[in-house]
């Protein structure tokens, strides 16, 4: 059985896969995350350090969940972008257009994202969705560090 951890990178996407009968590791880098799907079609598994599921009604709640789990000290996990925005060509715009919409900003990490969001979102299919999964890496390493906020 094959399971997979995704994140972007600058030149697509990077997938570490993990094959639980042999113990091995085999990374690699696809252009496209829908490229990056059909190259994993056999994995049961896959995470994705990108949000699935963009929200134009405020905050995602896991995301607000995650923040309180991990504490304030943990600046690294920022708002999903407002899928609204996410074709703004420069941050300024994004920034202006956002607060039009919501009244509040989107940071420059958000911002920085939207792109990979995007594909992500729209790369989602009912059939991708039993093994395709956002996570939070700050999770993982709050989970692995006995469930304490991490110093």
């Amino acid at each position: 059985m094959r399971v997979a951890g995704v994140d972007s990178c600058r030149g697509g996407w990077i997938a570490v896969t993990y094959d639980t009968d042999d113990g091995t590791l085999t990374p690699r880098v696809e252009v496209s995350f829908m490229a990056l799907l059909e190259r994993l079609r056999d994995a049961v598994s896959i995470g994705v350090d990108i949000p699935i599921g963009l929200s134009e009604s405020g905050p995602r709640r896991c995301d607000v969940a995650v923040r309180k789990v991990l504490g304030p000290r943990r600046s690294s996990v920022f708002p999903a972008p407002d899928p609204r925005v996410l074709f703004a060509p420069t941050w300024r715009e994004a920034e202006a257009h956002s607060r039009g919409l919501t009244g509040k900003g989107i940071s420059q990490q958000s911002f920085a994202i939207r792109r990979k969001a995007a594909e992500v979102n729209w790369a989602m299919q009912w059939e991708s969705q039993d093994r395709v999964f956002e996570v939070h890496p700050e999770v993982c390493f709050w989970a692995m560090a006995g469930r304490r906020p991490m110093a």
